[in-house]
Parts: structure tokens; C-alpha cells; sequence
């Protein structure tokens, strides 16, 4: 009997100095070779173009909003809902540019008369949704190198317009026709 109690300690430090050497080893390499984007601003400055990245031709200007993309035969849209939206405009080319962010505001299903807020870092620009006639918006922009502008967009009065209480949407706007034109390089 008294010789399994030194065989068991043994076991236990010859046990604690494989898991020690094992979790040494584990833990020796690097954890920095992948370099992220925000330790590339960091230490360049700047992010760097990827080697096939042509100057001289301007990619598209992203345009993302919360609402999904629907689509009828008539083209892709979408439907804004009384509690709000952001559209996203995102610049992946490495210089500045503008342009015109251009879309129209149809009435909602129900027909109610909406004052549309456009919140953008200038300010604010109302539109007013009516029966008759779509509304348009225009809005020039300015965008950084790899860099985004965002647009917030409310309506009042916030009477929520359902036509499907499964669904549990209410709609404030329907937004059709949402396109970037003259976009140029901003020198």
C-alpha cells in the first residue's frame, strides 16, 4: 500500500507537466497573422487597395436599407414602415466621390397623407407623401474613401397602415426607383 501513493503523485506531476508543456506549446504561435482592416488604419494610415483595384474606374455606391427588397412586376422596391428606416450609402472605391442619390415615395396602401422626414448630417428635409402624385428625392452627397453616409427616415403621423395582420408590418411609404447618378470623383 505505501508504494501506490508515490506512483499515484508521480502520475500527477508527470500529468501537470504534459498539460503544462502541451498548453506552452498550443499557445507559442502568433495570433497576428491575419491582420484586420482596423489595425491596417492603424498602422498604414489608410486602407490599401488590393492589387486588382483599377483607379480609374469607379465602383458602384452600395445603397443598403433595413426594409427588405420586394419585387412586382412593375420593378424591386421597398416598403418603409412607420417605425422607421436607414439607408446606408457605402463608397468602396479609395478616393472620394458625390453624386445624387435619387428614389420616389409612394403613398402607403391605405392612402394616409404622410409628412416623410429625411434625416441626413445637414439636417433635416421633409417630403409630403400624397393620394395624387409620387413624391422625389434628391439628395446630393459627398462620400470619404471607404466610407459610408447614412440617411434616417421617419413619417408622422405614425397611424400604422396594416393590410395583413399575419404579417404585422405597418407601412409608412413605399420606396420605388432608388438609384445613384452623376457619381464622380470628388477632388
Amino acid at each position: 500500500m505505501k508504494q501506490k501513493f508515490p506512483i499515484i503523485v508521480r502520475s500527477l506531476i508527470i500529468f501537470t507537466v504534459f498539460l503544462l508543456a502541451l498548453f506552452t506549446f498550443f499557445n507559442s504561435f502568433s495570433e497576428d497573422s491575419y491582420l484586420p482592416v482596423h489595425k491596417k488604419w492603424f498602422i498604414y494610415g489608410k486602407v490599401i487597395p488590393p492589387t486588382d483595384y483599377n483607379k480609374n474606374v469607379l465602383r458602384l455606391i452600395d445603397i443598403d436599407l433595413l426594409a427588405p427588397k420586394e419585387t412586382a412586376k412593375d420593378g424591386d422596391f421597398y416598403w418603409l414602415q412607420t417605425s422607421g428606416d436607414l439607408i446606408t450609402l457605402t463608397n468602396r472605391n479609395f478616393i472620394p466621390v458625390t453624386g445624387i442619390l435619387k428614389f420616389n415615395l409612394d403613398i402607403d396602401p391605405c392612402g394616409t397623407e404622410r409628412s416623410i422626414f429625411i434625416g441626413t448630417k445637414q439636417g433635416s428635409i421633409q417630403l409630403q407623401t400624397l393620394r395624387s402624385k409620387k413624391a422625389e428625392f434628391e439628395f446630393q452627397f459627398k462620400i470619404d474613401s471607404n466610407s459610408s453616409e447614412f440617411l434616417s427616415i421617419v413619417g408622422s403621423p405614425d397611424r400604422p397602415c396594416k393590410i395583413d395582420e399575419e404579417m404585422d408590418r405597418s407601412f409608412m411609404a413605399k420606396v420605388t426607383d432608388i438609384e445613384v447618378v452623376n457619381l464622380d470623383v470628388n477632388e
